[in-house]
């Protein structure tokens, strides 16, 4: 299919081009932030689903015993007293402690929290052949509000769970097994302890980079508190940059880090006057997925429980076949509506008369559309039908005869 470019009247004001293009992006958890958004920095959100109906979330890497709690939905764990498993009929509430997921590590959930390293994995001994026996027994509040006793009886050679739950009075006793080989290539599986059921609400490991969610975050040393925020997915690296203008902003002044909760929380912070959150200026992050990719993201807005919508903006540094040497003759480009479903409306201004190739390129590098076009000085306006594109991200880039580019990126959803 040959696709071809059609002059248009420009509607919006182009945005100012530096270093870098930004595109604007959002996610929405919904009224109460209820829902997480699993989402790909090369696509876009992948699945928006109800986080609220689950209370156990399990790490599948088949080395690791990682049993993680819903603190978002008011999922707590609570450590007893006494250790003994043999006590299933009689336990002891009293003097209980609040146990809590680390927020910078997916491998230390709530139930590994006093894990004291190989054979010891907090609630489960190390046995052998990848074998772990439960060591402790624990009282779960789950989301619904009910409390429940719980143990993890065994992980059997790294695969496959056994879990026994009951109501703190011994009725409703129930056991379920889990098995991580029914769910390859993902990062997470859930279950709800009220519907006594496995949930498998993420999408492929290789298809998120962020989890948007609420979640139990520590906001300030051994203090744990709800909080709405952003945890990058296994192998996803990040960088801060705090207190740097964002075209200023180089990662290569930083040293990336696997901690998934460097983004989290605090890029918004409460305001006590008008009751609505505000995005601190000079803040943004440098991520890079599975694939290598960096992309430089700041957050642009956040709609407070109402309606859970977070605003963001971000860009590749590092596109497949485009360059990072931006044309000086381009002053600004933009693209609108983005994302896109039939049509975008490419605008971009120049400073003089100039002869430019138009393409339009997937993230693989394949170019889809390529068009020579005479850029007149001042404001371009030009109309790129995409119906027929697979939905996903493209850049749309202009280069001139001496090899100089300039590009922005959209969505096709």
């Amino acid at each position: 299919m040959k696709y071809f470019l059609m002059p248009a009247i420009a509607c919006m004001l182009s945005i100012s081009l530096h270093a870098q293009v930004f595109v604007q992006d959002s996610v929405t958890l919904g009224s109460g932030n209820t829902n997480q958004s699993f989402y790909s920095l090369a696509q876009g959100e992948q699945v928006n689903t109800d986080n609220s109906n689950w209370d156990l979330q399990f790490w599948l890497n088949a080395f690791s015993a990682s049993v993680r709690t819903n603190g978002g939905a008011g999922v707590k764990l609570f450590d007893l007293a006494s250790n003994d498993t043999t006590q299933w009929n009689s336990v002891d509430t009293t003097n209980m402690t609040e146990l809590y997921n680390s927020d910078t590590s997916w491998d230390n959930g709530s139930f590994n929290q006093f894990a004291t390293g190989h054979p010891n994995y907090g609630w489960g001994q190390y046995q052998s052949l990848g074998t772990l026996i439960g060591i402790k027994i624990f009282v779960i509040k789950i989301h619904d509000g009910s409390y429940k006793k719980i143990w993890i009886e065994k992980l059997n050679n790294g695969i496959v769970y056994n879990i026994k739950v009951a109501n703190l009075d011994n009725s409703v006793e129930s056991t379920f097994t889990l098995s991580k080989s029914d769910y390859p290539n993902k990062s997470f599986v859930y279950y709800s302890i009220v519907n006594n059921a496995v949930l498998d609400i993420e999408p492929m490991a290789s298809d998120w980079d962020i989890v948007f969610r609420s979640y139990l975050g520590e906001v300030a040393p051994f203090t744990y508190y709800p909080v709405v925020g952003a945890l990058t997915n296994i192998d996803v690296q990040t960088i801060e940059a705090r207190g740097v203008d964002l075209a200023e902003a180089d990662p290569a002044n930083y040293s990336y880090s696997n901690e998934i909760s460097i983004i989290g929380w605090d890029w918004k912070i409460f305001n006590n006057t008008t009751f609505t959150y505000d995005v601190p200026d000079s803040l943004s992050y440098f991520v890079k997925d599975k694939d290598e990719d960096v992309y430089h993201i700041a957050f642009d807005d956040y709609g407070g429980s109402a309606t859970g919508k977070i605003r963001f903006s971000l860009t590749k540094l590092n596109s497949v076949g485009i360059s990072e040497i931006q044309d000086r003759n381009v002053a600004s480009l933009s693209c609108y509506p983005n994302p896109a479903d039939h049509v975008v409306n490419f605008i971009f201004d120049v400073k003089n008369e100039s002869e430019y190739n138009l393409s339009v390129i997937d993230m693989s590098g394949k170019e889809l559309i390529s068009n020579p076009i005479l850029a007149k000085k001042g404001l371009n306006n030009y109309r790129i039908p995409v119906e027929e594109f697979a939905l996903g991200s493209y850049i749309i880039s202009v280069n001139d005869e001496l090899g100089n580019q300039s590009y922005v990126r959209f969505i096709k959803k």
